[in-house]
């Protein structure tokens, strides 16, 4: 009896040791949700009339084509390793020679054109511009084309970058041709190419997945659009039809930016792959191959954790515009105390070792690589309302402002409050500070 109850015992014992090494080795189904975010987003871009392929295609002597482009492209896809790519071996783009030149010995000829005498010293500064702007007119033209693309589907943010010290140098140069052909009269040039350029910051702000794309249109149109438009109005400008398409108010695919951190997590999953960590971890001199792997990393349990903290960083979709100030601050609210939980969390490694067994490592990917809110929905909801404000002075008479700032359509969306009309301004409100563009004086 006695050998039959010690056999018993060793049974169950075996059992619970095999039970628990199982518990320990098994990764967790994938969320079907997530997994249906990474197959998505992770098909490869369609690069035929691909507007981020047009952006690494400019340089100032047409020498890139787009099939050079696209074959660049597709070189750097190529040296992606172990899920990742070194930052400074990225495809930045644009990458054109020369722009350096207007942050060096020229800068301060570069001005905002929103401040105070910018555009008056602009003007007397036009000869000095002007041989800038000539060197670099393929450039401007070629950008000011891409407006006519429909296709921005991203590009791998993994073999890609754009690099902001780049694109608005020659944004900046397309302004200054725009403002110059205001000053000889040239209005309906001058409207053109400035339609064009508001069109592409408006794709890139509803399509793009690079904080970029959504922070320069935002800068854009407070210190140069809105200047340039008012400048028009000054000079009696009429055919407003051009803008009838790029001044609309802001859409919900507009303001959301669910789209940008969904790229941003089904893009980031390859470098998160079970063989990639392995491997990274045996270059460092870390055996984390086979069993042991298994046991201390288990992919899906990662994803699935940092798709949940993504997830906390959506708004609903087609959410209306007078609930999305209290849905930002409840998503602003989870995510960043969401974030420091799990930096509390981490300062006792010993707990947050015996809290995360199963997978010890990738708990600590998750605390390390998860990205901050980006909360960009109040400097949206001011352009969106600095749209609505440039409406009322571009298509509305000086006189007849005052009866119609009551009217349904030029209603703050947010708060359904009317606009101000000051003594030389129209404003509206938000939050603590007012959004206000000046009369026009014509």
């Amino acid at each position: 009896m006695e050998v039959i109850k010690k056999f018993k015992i060793g049974i169950f014992v075996s059992i619970i040791i095999v039970v628990g090494i199982y518990h320990l080795y098994v990764d967790d189904e994938l969320n079907p949700e997530a997994k249906k975010w990474i197959e998505y987003y992770s098909k490869p871009a369609n690069l035929e009339g691909n507007v981020f392929i047009g952006l690494i295609s400019l340089s100032p002597s047409s020498a890139i084509s787009t099939a050079q482009a696209k074959e660049l492209y597709k070189a750097k896809l190529g040296e992606i390793r172990k899920g990742s790519l070194d930052y400074l071996h990225q495809l930045k783009y644009p990458n054109v020679s020369g722009l350096s030149d207007i942050y060096g010995t020229n800068e301060a000829y570069f001005c905002e054109f929103n401040k105070e005498s910018c555009l008056s010293e602009t003007a007397k500064n036009r000869a000095v511009l002007e041989t800038i702007i000539n060197k670099l007119t393929n450039v401007t033209e070629h950008y000011r084309a891409l407006s006519k693309l429909t296709n921005f589907e991203p590009l791998n943010s993994i073999a890609t970058e754009p690099d902001w010290d780049s694109l608005i140098p020659i944004q900046r140069l397309a302004f200054l041709e725009v403002y110059f052909h205001i000053l000889d009269n040239d209005l309906e040039l001058a409207a053109l190419q400035l339609s064009q350029l508001i069109s592409l910051d408006r794709k890139f702000l509803r399509a793009a997945t690079e904080g970029v794309f959504h922070v320069v249109p935002i800068v854009n149109f407070e210190l140069y659009y809105q200047p340039l438009l008012i400048k028009l109005k000054e000079q009696n400008f009429v055919d407003w039809e051009v803008f009838s398409d790029v001044l609309n108010p802001l859409s919900f695919e507009d303001i959301s930016m669910n789209r940008m951190w969904l790229i941003m997590f089904s893009q980031g999953t390859r470098a998160l792959q079970f063989k990639y960590i392995a491997e990274r971890a045996e270059g460092i001199g870390h055996s984390l191959h086979g069993f042991q792997a298994q046991i201390k990393y288990k992919e899906n349990m990662t994803l699935n954790s940092m798709f949940e903290y993504q997830k906390l960083q959506l708004i609903p979709d087609n959410a209306k515009k007078e609930n999305l100030i209290s849905l930002v601050d409840i998503a602003d609210r989870n995510a960043n105390a969401h974030s420091e939980k799990l930096r509390n969390e981490i300062k006792n490694m010993f707990w947050f070792t015996i809290k995360n067994y199963r997978n010890i490592i990738g708990s600590f990917l998750k605390v390390t690589a998860l990205p901050k809110f980006l909360n960009l929905y109040e400097e949206k909801f001011k352009l969106d309302l600095r749209l609505l404000l440039l409406n009322i002075i571009i298509n509305e008479d000086k006189e007849a402002i005052a009866s119609i700032i009551n009217s349904e359509k030029y209603k703050n969306p947010y708060t359904g409050e009317s606009p101000k009309l000051l003594a030389s301004q129209v404003c509206y409100q938000l939050s603590e500070g007012d959004i206000c563009i000046e009369l026009v004086r014509n």
